[in-house]
């Protein structure tokens, strides 16, 4: 089964997760990144921050994941 990413980048919004996406984002452009956290906006900041850096044009779509405790 083919997978949508190749690597996920968890707490991409942090210091070193936006240090660690801009890398894959010039050094990897052939690598499908997922960037996951706890806050939809700043992922996309994220994800455009990491484009600029790199000159690409775009990077992947970055997805949310919440984790809901029961009471």
């Amino acid at each position: 089964a083919a997978r949508e990413y190749d690597l996920i980048v968890w707490g991409a919004t942090g210091f070193t997760g936006k240090l660690v996406a801009s890398y894959l984002a010039r050094r990897t452009p052939h690598v499908r990144v997922g960037l996951a956290g706890r806050s939809l906006d700043k992922l996309q900041s994220a994800a455009e921050e990491a484009s600029a850096a790199s000159g690409a044009a775009a990077m992947a779509v970055a997805s949310t994941i919440d984790v809901i405790y029961p009471s």
